[in-house]
């Protein structure tokens, strides 16, 4: 074989093999040296990583009559960009700053007096004054880890940006770009999202087809994340956390139009989701019907808000400013925040999308068992609650109708309206459901374990779920209670049998008992907004035994005895009981080392 056939040979093997896809992906990680300054180093972790990725893909194809490979619809380029801004305060280190709060985190006695100074010696018997001071001391103490409660606060946000191009004519040759380096733009390979179509245009980056059916998208992911430990108390620590989420994508198509002998573009479609944590405290053991109707109250104070900033509302119609009805989505979303979060319909926010989140917690106290009187007889005691509660929006899409004049607000109102005269303004985003969940998981547990190794433990906890449909206008509660019981025992060093043996040597291991009881009662009512009713519509009482014994035979084999036993009673008519019943042994068996 000559080296010309070879050359002959290689280059038809490349001319034949065709690229498919091409990925890359730059990561670079800063960290600000912020704890550097003397006064600042309770600042750590404080990072920002940036992320880029880019991806080409080849068009689709297809084989025609001839044989011939022929593109139709142009490759595919996408990329996204993440930045990540991260960092932590450690109070501690901040407290220690002070001489006094130092010597108090580190536990000295009488932290008023430098321990670093010589204390003179006196063999008197202390007076009633020095014991005034010791108590004084001791409560200045208790003041102080009271004012040091926070300990750790950690901030993590994060945007994720991405972009789809489709249509795009180029190959993919070094660092994701033509063999030209001429497109796309360096920085769209590296991740950034600056709008490169009119480019694109102009450079003939695009393939000039008619039938383009891939859209052209943008899409942004905002996420933040708060965390915060608390312990105001010795043993009792509490953990805070506060989040906010909100994605949103722009989708449009484009093609090339022979007519013009340009690009043109559809009106573009942008929807997204939105989720941050919520605090309705204040509601949560207050009537169902009474919350209701609260919120119905708060409906004409919103809309009066509304009409008071928008120009264009320059009337009152029944009790509601022109535009903003009782029916109004953007009348309906702020008195559902205010009457379920129980703040004043004339102070809470007009927005539907919140800005601060609202912090949720968890508790654990474990300081009883630690007591002298205590201790003697228990081996452990903690008790725990946590409160999460949040508020969601699915989905929203924005309204092609809506559009705001000088001052900010629309004055676009809807052809069709369900109020006589008073017509609603166009809301800018189409929203179908709005949630707010709240669970106490749980409200309160007590666990307990006694020197003899019986454990109990007792817990209660609460939910609710409330979706708002602005479509239906209506109010579906979810509420739930549920009461949990168990008992668990250890019987140590069990055999079973001096004739079942392992390795000549007779088996012998602890033997776990369990037993849980539960109660657990859901109901489900539907308010009608504008009927301004409630019906009770489902609900069930559940009641769930479980008890098991587990055997550890060796490290490899465990054996388990198990009962389940869960029965719906449902709280209406038109549905049945039921129970379901499982029982048996298993047998496992780990294989791996």
């Amino acid at each position: 074989v000559t080296d010309e056939t070879k050359d002959t040979l290689r280059n038809e093997i490349l001319k034949r093999i065709k690229k498919t896809q091409y990925n890359q992906q730059t990561n670079v990680t800063y960290t600000i040296p912020i704890n550097k300054l003397p006064m600042l180093d309770f600042i750590s972790n404080t990072n920002v990583t940036y992320g880029g990725t880019y991806n080409w893909t080849h068009s689709p194809v297809f084989d025609t009559q001839k044989g011939v490979h022929k593109d139709t619809l142009g490759n595919i380029i996408t990329n996204s960009q993440s930045v990540k801004w991260s960092g932590q305060l450690s109070m501690v280190t901040l407290y220690n700053k002070v001489p006094y709060l130092k010597r108090v985190n580190q536990n000295v006695k009488n932290p008023g007096v430098d321990p670093k100074k010589k204390k003179p010696t006196d063999s008197k018997e202390p007076t009633d004054s020095t014991k005034k001071k010791k108590v004084d001391f001791d409560m200045m103490q208790h003041v102080a880890r009271l004012v040091m409660s926070l300990k750790t606060v950690s901030i993590n946000y994060s945007t994720t940006e991405g972009t789809v191009l489709p249509g795009y004519a180029k190959d993919v040759q070094l660092f994701g770009m033509d063999e030209h380096f001429a497109g796309p733009t360096f920085g769209f390979t590296v991740g950034s999202q600056n709008d490169i179509r009119h480019q694109a245009e102009t450079s003939g980056w695009l393939i000039k087809s008619t039938v383009l059916n891939v859209p052209y998208q943008r899409t942004r992911n905002e996420d933040l994340k708060i965390r915060a430990n608390v312990e105001p108390i010795k043993d009792l620590k509490i953990d805070l956390t506060a989040s906010r989420t909100r994605s949103l994508i722009k989708s449009q198509l484009y093609r090339w139009s022979e007519t013009d002998q340009k690009y043109i573009y559809d009106p573009a479609v942008v929807s997204g989701a939105f989720n941050m944590s919520f605090f309705t405290l204040r509601t949560s053991f207050q009537s169902g019907d009474q919350v209701f109707q609260k919120f119905l109250d708060a409906r004409s104070i919103i809309s009066g808000r509304l009409g008071e900033q928008n120009q264009n509302s320059n009337a009152v119609i029944d009790g509601y400013s022109k535009g903003y009805n009782r029916t109004s989505q953007d009348v309906l979303i702020p008195a559902f925040l205010a009457a379920y979060s129980g703040k004043d319909a004339g102070h809470v926010t007009l927005n539907g999308f919140p800005t601060i989140p609202k912090p949720n917690w968890r508790a654990t106290y474990d300081g009883l068992s630690k007591k002298e009187k205590i201790k003697k007889h228990f081996k452990s005691i903690t008790l725990a609650n946590g409160y999460t509660s949040t508020y969601s929006i699915g989905g929203f899409t924005h309204n092609p109708l809506h559009h705001k004049d000088y001052d900010g607000f629309t004055d676009v109102f809807e052809e069709v309206s369900s109020i006589k005269n008073n017509p609603n303004f166009i809301p800018e985003n189409l929203i179908s459901t709005v949630t707010i969940s709240e669970q106490w998981s749980p409200f309160l547990k007590i666990d307990v374990t006694l020197m003899n190794s019986l454990a109990f433990n007792i817990e209660y906890k609460k939910d609710r779920t409330l979706a708002l449909g602005l479509s239906a206008r209506t109010i579906t509660e979810v509420a739930g209670r549920e009461i949990v019981g168990g008992t668990g025992y250890r019987i140590k060093n069990v055999k079973l049998g001096n004739n079942i043996k392992i390795k000549g040597k007779p088996i012998k291991s602890d033997v776990n008992l369990n037993l849980n009881l539960s109660f657990r009662k859901n109901q489900t009512t539907i308010r009608k907004i504008d009927e301004e009713v409630s019906q009770p519509t489902g609900g069930t009482n559940v009641i769930s035994v479980k008890a098991s014994a587990d055997y550890i035979i060796n490290e490899r084999i465990t054996i388990k005895a198990f009962y389940e036993r869960i029965l719906n009673i449902p709280v209406i008519s038109t549905s049945f009981r039921t129970t379901n019943t499982n029982a048996g042994i298993s047998l496992r068996l780990t294989l791996s080392n």
